[in-house]
């Protein structure tokens, strides 16, 4: 049965060390019915600090040219990208973002 798979770079749960895949049941994401190969659409979901305007095209175009010597066409990759304001992330205990000091500097 093929299964999708998702990756955090952040995630811990049920044992699993962190960067783990996830694989999920396939009825639980829906390709677009239009793709050639539905078993390979890939959904990939990011979260980040507000950043330069130049970066998510560039990002979008590293991450399909990564998938697609994987066999993943690259009309069957869909990012998401969601930028919210460093207040709006709390880390480190609790502490907003826009008062940790998170170690590198952060151009919003």
């Amino acid at each position: 049965m093929p299964c999708i798979r998702r990756w955090s770079r952040y995630s811990k749960s049920r044992g699993r060390p962190r960067g783990s895949p996830v694989a999920h049941a396939p009825h639980r994401l829906q390709a677009p019915p239009d793709r050639a190969h539905p078993k390979l659409f890939t959904l990939i979901s990011i979260d980040a600090f507000a950043a330069d305007l130049w970066m998510p095209s560039a990002l979008y175009r590293a991450i399909v040219d990564k998938l697609e010597p994987l066999g993943i066409p690259r009309d069957h990759v869909l990012t998401i990208l969601r930028e919210h304001p460093l207040e709006n992330w709390g880390l480190r205990g609790g502490v907003a973002g826009c008062d940790a000091n998170l170690g590198f500097k952060v151009n919003v």
